[in-house]
């Protein structure tokens, strides 16, 4: 059976969905382009395509981490200079309650 090509906005969400797998294991810091590329099953090219800059990408997953709920990376954000700032009140909370456990 021949491997159906993905449209650019289904490889899109590939991508992102992997990264936010791999976030979730690593931590939004820490991760890199070549573990996204590898739970993705895609090349780092590719992966840079969709998402010219690590910052960009980071961010993006923050923000869906944010409109989710997401306690994982929420508590990542919240002990992470560079995106506590981000977290609101709610999120904030979400977070400590996931630490506590």
């Amino acid at each position: 059976m021949a491997h159906e090509r993905l449209k650019p906005k289904e490889r899109k969400e590939l991508i992102y969905t992997a990264a936010f797998t791999v976030c979730r294991k690593v931590g939004l810091s820490n991760v890199t382009r070549e573990a996204i590329a590898k739970e993705a099953g895609v090349t780092e090219g590719l992966v840079s395509h969709y998402f010219i800059t690590m910052k960009q990408l980071r961010r993006s997953v923050a923000r869906k981490a944010m409109h989710d709920m997401d306690p994982v990376i929420l508590s990542q954000m919240l002990t992470d200079n560079n995106f506590s700032d981000m977290l609101a009140p709610q999120h904030k909370q979400a977070a400590l309650t996931h630490l506590a456990g």
